[in-house]
This record gives C-alpha cells, structure tokens and sequence, in this order.
C-alpha cells in the first residue's frame, strides 16, 4: 500500500487513531450527556455507522480480502444505493415513527442500519487497490445526501420526526435540529474526510502513471 509522499506510515497510522480516537471519545460523550431523546439516538446511530461498521469491514476485508475482482464496482454501488436506502427509510417517516413506537422496531433499525454501513465500507475498503475513485465518487455522493438530510432537519420550520419517543420535557422541533447537527458535524468527519484520504492515497499514482506530465529542465534551453 502507497502512502502521501512525506508521510510515512507510522506517522499516518498514529495520525488516524489519534484522530478517530478524539471523535469517538466525543461521540461517546455527546451519547452520555445529550438527553435529548431524537438527537441521542442520532449519536447512537452515527456511533453504529461511522466507527464500529468501518471498523469490521475494515477487519473483514484485511482478513478476506477482495474476492470480487472486477465485480467490485457493481458491489459498490449496490452498497451505496443500499445504505442510503437504509438511512433516509429509517430517518423518514414512517419508518422513525415506526421504530420508535416498540423497541423490536428500534432494534431492527440499529441492525439494518449497522449492516448497511459494514457492508458499505467493506465496499469502500476492497475498492481502494484497483477501483479508487469508484469509492472517491460513492464517498462524495454519500456524504452530500447524507448532509442534506442533516440539513433538513436542521433547517425544516416545522417537526418532521415527530415520534413517540419519551421526549423528556424537550421540544421536538428543537430536539429534531438537535439531531440533525449532530449528522451535519458528522458528514465532514466521516465520508469526506475518508474522500480526501483517499484523494492523497491516489495522488502518487498519478504522479508515478505512464501518462503523467512531469516537468523537467531541457538541458541547452538556456543558451538558446
């Protein structure tokens, strides 16, 4: 595997657990002090998706390895359409209304939503070696659908999560903003912080491919 020239891997290495540690001790902090019924279950969910699912397929696809080949764009896009399937079912009503009225419904959503995410990033992972900007694209357009929703609930004048979640005394509309820049905070952390990672693992590639224009000094141009 190919590194940013300049960056060596231990550097990187350290760089990344240093920096996923810090938003994971965040997350883990905003589940334990936000009360807020509709934004604690936003963290849980961001929680799910953008840390333990990255984490098994990124465990998966080391001990797996790619065993799609050139299938893998087909598999990408089937897991990108299937998570944001996933993510805009469950946080839309009804289906929020619908997991919100019996914990079944609530433990369904968690593990619909985990599975999607695990398999989307076992995608993302196994493409990287041979389909790269297959999974730049599928971060990008992710990460923008993924932002409008938290954007709509962010801005939405009036309440479209309106579940029957114990609202422990809170306003649902506020709850509900609450909720969604939770996921606006998340969105640059995770898929477009993974796009420009990936971006910097791509660039030496193209720098080192057949095709690259490199400049070099023409020897006698200057006495011409």
């Amino acid at each position: 595997m190919r590194y940013p020239a300049g960056m060596h891997r231990p550097k990187r290495a350290i760089l990344l657990i240093g920096g996923g540690s810090v938003a994971l001790g965040g997350l883990l902090l905003a589940h334990h002090l936000v009360e807020a019924p509709i934004a604690r279950q936003m963290v849980t969910h961001i929680l799910l998706m953008s840390f333990v699912a990255p984490m098994v397929a990124g465990w998966t696809v080391r001990k797996l390895g790619s065993p799609l080949g050139d299938g893998l764009p087909r598999l990408l896009f089937a897991a990108t359409a299937m998570q944001l399937v996933a993510i805009y079912l469950w946080h839309l009503p009804p289906g929020f209304d619908i997991a919100a009225a019996m914990p079944r419904g609530r433990l369904l959503m968690h593990a619909t939503l985990l599975s999607a995410a695990t398999w989307y990033w076992y995608a993302i992972f196994a493409s990287l070696s041979r389909h790269r900007w297959h999974a730049l694209f599928s971060l990008l357009v992710t990460g923008k659908l993924f932002c409008i929703l938290g954007a709509l609930f962010v801005f939405s004048p009036r309440e479209i999560l309106s579940s029957s979640l114990p609202t422990a005394g809170y306003n649902v509309l506020q709850d509900q903003q609450l909720a969604g820049l939770a996921m606006l905070a998340a969105c640059p952390a995770t898929y477009i912080g993974a796009a420009f990672l990936v971006t910097l693992g791509g660039l030496p590639r193209m720098r080192g491919s057949p095709g690259a224009v490199t400049s070099c000094p023409v020897r006698g141009a200057e006495q011409s």
